[in-house]
């Protein structure tokens, strides 16, 4: 299933019940989203419940929730989160570089500035040997 920015990857048995799914996240097999919001560029495993609570708690933070998970309270941006109840494993990335990557809100940038920014030529520019 390809990520998209109006609509959400859902695995067979999803269900969202009052749940709001973000741009580019991929909810697993059977997962329950209950009054509950993912924030864009989250990733949730098959079999999570996830009642009354915010994954990423700001618009566009990448947060994971492992296969399983039991989430019952907010989760922080770039936190990876497992259990029954889920509890924080780990941070994805150290605080100075979570914190930079929310100032630069590259997320927001178009296709030509990341490529740009990357250091990648445009697509025209491309060539198959």
């Amino acid at each position: 299933m390809k990520l998209s920015k109006t609509e959400p990857s859902l695995h067979p048995g999803v269900q969202l019940r009052a749940g709001h799914p973000g741009a580019f996240v991929e909810l697993g097999a059977d997962t329950v989203l209950s009054k509950s919001r993912v924030g864009d560029y989250s990733c949730c495993g098959r079999l999570c419940d996830i009642a009354n609570t915010e994954v990423g708690r700001f618009v566009n933070i990448a947060a994971i929730v492992a296969a399983g998970a039991v989430v019952t309270r907010d989760v922080s941006p770039f936190m990876i989160v497992a259990g029954c109840p889920a509890k924080p494993v780990r941070a994805r990335f150290p605080k100075a570089v979570a914190e930079r990557l929310m100032a630069l809100a590259w997320r927001d940038w178009s296709h030509e500035r990341l490529r740009g920014a990357a250091g990648c030529p445009p697509p025209e520019s491309r060539s198959l040997p």
